[in-house]
């Protein structure tokens, strides 16, 4: 038999809330051996963390002040209407988009590392809300109109479930599978400051070498042909 249901939710509780691993279901997070690891590439490890965490932004007015000046050329101001995103649909899979910086095309640059407004706490402890990303069906420069987080969402309480998600690290978007947004565009900002591994290179041309979705090869950050992959 396949793992229950039950299993599997007390698998993800131990790795997401007590960073444990196994596949004991009848363990608890303080029972398990096995730290729960995963390796990260070096586009994900973000040099200028800390100045980043030294702007926070309770508006959005006050992250793209920030972009203008001490977060120049460390983070990407997409915020505006005009530089808002097209999520490509990701082949092959279901409710699923991607940003890419030409729509379509996953050879052009992928964009992720996408500004989490948790990241960067504001001296009170909340989240800095200016640089949240906005979605929106269609584009936000012409006819297209936003779609709330609240939006989708359905049930109360502990049954409460959202119809949308926006994956920050990866650029990506998800859908739950009775939710539709027929044309997504995203909206926000990217870190594109120094990262991890080639002394600290800079990651505006976003992306990973090699970077694979659906079969299809991602933009190397090497500038390579991507067909060679």
């Amino acid at each position: 038999m396949s793992f229950s249901q039950l299993e599997r939710v007390v698998a993800a509780a131990k790795i997401l809330q007590g960073g444990v691993i196994d596949s004991d279901g009848a363990a608890q997070w303080y029972e398990s051996v096995r730290a729960f690891e995963f390796a990260l590439p070096p586009s994900k490890i973000w040099i200028e963390a800390d100045t980043l965490r030294a702007n926070p932004a309770g508006d959005l007015a006050t992250a793209q002040a920030n972009c203008a000046g001490p977060l120049a050329g460390i983070v990407e101001d997409l915020s505006a209407a005009a530089s808002a995103v097209r999520l490509s649909p990701l082949p092959g899979v279901n409710n699923t988009y991607i940003a890419y910086s030409v729509y379509g095309d996953f050879s052009s640059t992928y964009l992720d590392n996408w500004l989490k407004p948790a990241f960067i706490p504001q001296a009170s402890g909340a989240p800095s809300n200016g640089y949240a990303a906005r979605l929106f069906n269609g584009d936000p420069n012409g006819a297209g109109f936003e779609v709330l987080t609240t939006d989708g969402t359905t049930g109360t309480g502990i049954n409460k479930s959202v119809g949308w998600i926006w994956n920050y690290d990866n650029g990506m978007l998800l859908l739950a599978s009775d939710y539709a947004v027929a044309d997504p565009w995203i909206v926000g900002f990217r870190y594109i400051g120094a990262i991890a591994g080639s002394g600290g290179s800079s990651n505006i041309d976003g992306g990973r070498p090699g970077e694979v979705y659906g079969g299809i090869a991602g933009s190397p950050i090497d500038g390579g042909d991507p067909s060679s992959f």
